[in-house]
């Protein structure tokens, strides 16, 4: 309505603070619980995970003529896939507690206090691309993520990129199921090197 009445201006950017989740309906089970969720857009291809995704831009799709962001699924009632652009710029902070939400504000505020600060490092040019091991549908994640490798070298090829593929790891079948112990310490090395 806003952004309808004030001629398409509307708020400059939008930023969620919550941690993203699909039970939006369920609010007694969050009752009594300090940690803050909002809903994401959940695709209508929900029950293959390999090819669901969530977003936070349909929330800012305003226009009258966009909302239904057809995917094309062949599912009853879905239409042929839709190009929509978004309307306002929106971010989303995945905290789910204020203690959470001062860290990260106060990370970003220095940030931008201290530009050069020592702290900022090699991760600033630096991007890991993660695939998934997926047992029934091949090498799908290492297709989905090497799609992303022209991307970003056709936007800027100034960039680091590391591959993080569980299949080029070990992998170890035990009673809890399958587990990539070595893909999983290298994940955890990229989070911690920022």
């Amino acid at each position: 309505m806003m952004y309808i009445r004030s001629a398409n201006m509307g708020p400059g950017h939008i930023l969620l603070f919550g941690d993203g989740t699909y039970i939006y309906k369920y609010i007694n089970e969050f009752k009594n619980n300090e940690r803050n969720f909002i809903p994401t857009y959940q695709s209508r291809n929900s029950w293959r995970p390999d090819f669901s995704f969530t977003a936070d831009d349909y929330f800012v799709l305003l226009d009258d003529d966009e909302g239904t962001w057809g995917e094309g699924t062949n599912a009853i009632g879905d239409v042929p896939l839709e190009r929509h652009f978004i309307d306002i710029p929106i971010g989303r902070l995945p905290i789910e507690t204020r203690e959470q939400a001062q860290q990260i504000v106060d990370k970003i505020i220095r940030y931008k206090e201290n530009p050069n600060a020592e702290d900022f490092g090699t991760w600033r040019s630096r991007i890991a691309l993660i695939a998934d091991h997926k047992e029934t549908d091949g090498s799908i994640h290492v297709r989905q993520a090497n799609g992303y490798s022209s991307q970003i070298f056709g936007a800027n090829a100034c960039y680091n990129l590391e591959k993080i593929y569980m299949d080029n790891y070990q992998m170890i079948i035990s009673a809890s199921g399958e587990r990539f112990p070595d893909g999983s310490d290298a994940l955890l090395d990229a989070m911690a090197e920022g």
